[in-house]
């Protein structure tokens, strides 16, 4: 996988933690993000927190795994 489609990917997941999984988009039980409701037996609020970290972590290492990988190249 070349750096630019990591550079997208950490950007996407980033995006996705912050304008995507919104509390309304989350708790909307119609949605396909039902799913992400039930990873652990605690709260959903926790649920909701876990996943949202999950993804801005991913998508900032993702980015500076790219960035670094721009650098040393």
């Amino acid at each position: 996988m070349s750096d630019g489609a990591i550079v997208v990917t950490g950007i996407t997941l980033i995006w996705a933690g912050i304008f995507y999984l919104t509390k309304k988009n989350y708790q909307n039980q119609d949605e396909v993000l039902e799913f992400l409701m039930k990873i652990t037996p605690l709260p959903r609020i926790f649920n909701y927190w876990l996943v949202k970290t999950l993804f801005i972590v991913s998508g900032l290492l993702a980015f500076l795994a790219s960035i670094y990988g721009f650098v040393t190249y």
